[in-house]
């Protein structure tokens, strides 16, 4: 999959992806705005891409996907769709690494990601969750057409999330 003029590649993580995966879900903001998952070793990061990832790919569109440049092939965040037991519809979810942020490479992958969604998975509704902190994130969705609906806590969660939606049989 590419993304026009940014030229984007998504593609599904792989156990060579277990470095990048161990940077990305240690990251600052990640840590801040998603929370720890507990991946502090390359070994980790492989038992998270089999065990986690893997097994969501099972579903057409569904889990997170390496956004990749077409020159380096190295990725440089992930975007994914994500089914959550405590919503309905699903979810887009996104995370860049801190150096690739402000390029407008999370807005490509996620359109890209938006059109698959309807075009290829027939999916007319997705939610997305954001701490009430998470600025850039919150920018993004409302660019991407996202509304805000209402406040949830996920069940055994502290922290009460955000939660966007959008209509993807609407116009824009």
């Amino acid at each position: 999959m590419k993304a026009g003029a940014t030229e984007l590649i998504l593609r599904q993580c792989n156990l060579e992806d277990a470095p990048f995966i161990l940077e990305l879900v240690n990251s600052p903001d990640w840590l801040r705005f998603i929370g720890d998952r507990n991946i502090h070793s390359i070994e980790d990061a492989q038992r998270s891409i089999s065990e986690i990832y893997h097994p969501m790919y099972e579903q057409p569109g569904f889990g997170p996907l390496a956004i990749c440049s077409p020159q380096h092939r190295t990725p440089l965040g992930t975007v994914g769709l994500y089914k959550r037991p405590y919503l309905k519809e699903p979810d887009l979810g996104f995370a860049l690494l801190p150096k690739y942020r402000g390029k407008g490479m999370a807005a490509a992958a996620s359109q890209i990601l938006l059109e698959q969604a309807k075009n290829n998975y027939g999916i007319t509704k997705l939610n997305a969750i954001a701490m009430k902190e998470n600025c850039a994130s919150i920018v993004l969705l409302n660019r991407l057409g996202f509304s805000l609906i209402d406040a949830i806590t996920p069940p055994n969660e502290q922290q009460s999330l955000l939660r966007y939606q959008i209509n993807l049989l609407e116009e824009k």
